[in-house]
């Protein structure tokens, strides 16, 4: 959510007042009955200051009751006036330039900073509350009179009704051609709020939180399409085919909805391909699935339906074209994409096999403009565990990006990770739903059970809770994401990778792939 508030004056009010002892023009420097040199009744210069001339009540500078800053100097009457203060003196709070009463810091009358007139006070004046430069009333000096004020909220700059500053037109707004707030789109090209980057037509509406979790009441229209994307309205999953061979359905199936036209966000290209770039095997369509649940314990964490990849069939039993995870093969191997395999350090010297059965699917997307980061949710099913933990036959589930973040190891661009930079696959501590046990030298304490193994194929295998990796992008930037699943070693065992609900934020992210528990 954004927010910019803008000010500008736009007139000048001037009063002309007549003080108890002399005329008091332009809100005068001095005192309502006396000017600089003392003699009652002459006319103040104006301008700056209270009521009363800068000088004694009776008297002048050197008048009968005291000097600049004396007690009674600076008269209490006469409209105040002068550039700002609260009585009156500039920033006084009584009187003088510290005296108590009146003069350059009066609290009733003149001076430049009296609470009614002068400049700084809190009634007037530049800095005061009812005028002056930043006053919410007149003038550059006295609450009802002085040269107009520079910032009072009727007259002068920085008032809240006029002014330079003022309520009008914001210091952006002007040329519909001009890109005034440099997110790339002027007010011809679309942008409702050329003061704000983050609102123009390539950003996106980021639907924002209460600390609670829940929704916030007011939703902000930053992608300019006349109306905010409200919770619930930012799905497209809805009623998609378990088998559609539609690249663009396994985007919309994890919640990226959007496809870009002209230089907005969305998405660019979808492709199914090899994880080293070649078109899938007959039997390699099966290897993706779009599925609104998996097993007794696997459901969608956004919408409707979740994106499913697999070394073997992504189904679950009793979906259309299942097979066991233990048993089938699509017929392809594959190379290894730049930087892995990627050994894991609790298995030293284990060395992992060859690709076969890889899938991937390939999207190019154009961030929106007003975003940092973007986060995914996802679990991975291996039927390797138990037995082939340490083995060669560590099979992954990996997501790669490219041109990947800075804190992204370059070369493989893997954004899937532990903390250890470890990537998921069968040899990874995120393990956690399985049946405990030492495999390989290898405690695995399998905290949440079995439970959410039932009804998957992947019963006496193992698999993740639900986890969160979330990586950092440059606004506005084109990049790819590759999500792929792949067997090692040989075709034989399968694993499984199920992805959803990604979002975008508006915030940079700690890179990485974690539990989202404390």
């Amino acid at each position: 959510m954004y927010t910019l508030s803008l000010v500008r004056a736009s007139s000048l009010w001037l009063v002309v007042s007549l003080g108890v002892g002399g005329l008091v023009a332009c809100g005068g420097t001095g005192g309502s009955e006396a000017n600089l040199s003392g003699a009652a009744g002459k006319v103040g210069r104006g301008g700056k200051g209270g009521a009363s001339d800068k000088g004694g009540s009776d008297g002048g500078v050197a008048g009968e009751s005291g000097q600049e800053g004396g007690a009674n100097p600076g008269g209490s009457s006469g409209f105040p006036g002068g550039a700002g203060g609260s009585p009156a003196g500039s920033g006084g709070s009584s009187s003088g330039s510290g005296g108590s009463t009146a003069g350059l810091g009066g609290s009733d009358a003149a001076g430049s900073g009296g609470s009614n007139a002068g400049s700084g006070g809190t009634s007037a004046g530049s800095g005061g509350t009812s005028a002056g430069s930043g006053g919410t009333s007149a003038g550059s000096g006295g609450s009802e009179a002085g040269v107009g004020g520079t910032g009072g909220s009727f007259a002068g700059s920085g008032g809240s009704d006029a002014g330079s500053g003022g309520g009008g037109q914001p210091f952006c707004a002007g040329d519909s051609n001009i890109d005034n707030d440099g997110d790339g789109f002027t007010e011809a090209d679309g942008d409702c709020n050329d003061c704000d980057p983050n609102a123009n037509p390539g950003a996106i509406d980021i639907i924002t939180y209460n600390p609670d979790g829940t929704p916030a009441d007011v939703q902000a229209d930053e992608d300019c399409d006349g109306s905010p994307t409200l919770p619930g309205q930012d799905t497209c999953d809805q009623n998609l085919a378990i088998d559609s061979n539609e690249a663009l359905h396994g985007a919309f199936a994890m919640d990226i909805c959007k496809v870009a036209q002209g230089n907005s966000w969305g998405i660019l290209k979808a492709e199914y391909v090899t994880i080293d770039n070649q078109p899938l095997s007959p039997n390699g369509h099966l290897g993706h699935g779009l599925l609104t649940k998996f097993g007794s314990g696997t459901f969608p964490q956004r919408g409707a339906s979740m994106f499913v990849i697999s070394s073997g069939t992504a189904r679950a039993p009793g979906d259309p074209d299942y097979a066991s995870p233990g048993g089938f093969t699509q017929g392809s191997q594959a190379s290894h994409p730049p930087g892995f395999p990627l050994e894991s350090p609790s298995c030293p010297g284990v060395k992992t096999g060859n690709p076969y059965d890889s899938v991937a699917l390939r999207l190019t997307l154009r961030a929106p403009t007003n975003a940092k980061s973007f986060s995914f949710k996802f679990r991975f099913f291996t039927y390797e565990y138990p037995k082939y933990i340490c083995s060669q036959f560590n099979d992954f589930f990996a997501v790669l990006m490219d041109p990947p973040p800075p804190d992204v190891n370059q070369l493989n661009k893997n954004i899937t990770f532990d903390s250890q930079k470890n990537p998921v696959s069968v040899n990874n501590a995120f393990l956690e739903v399985c049946t405990p046990g030492t495999h390989k030298g290898k405690f695995f304490p399998c905290p949440s059970g079995t439970g959410d193994l039932q009804g998957t194929g992947f019963e006496t295998g193992g698999a993740t809770v639900w986890l969160q990796t979330q990586a950092n992008v440059a606004p506005g930037s084109t990049f790819t994401l590759t999500f792929t699943a792949y067997d090692s070693g040989d075709p034989v065992l399968d694993s499984t990778g199920i992805v959803d609900d990604f979002r975008w934020s508006a915030e940079p992210a700690q890179g990485g792939t974690s539990t989202g528990k404390p």
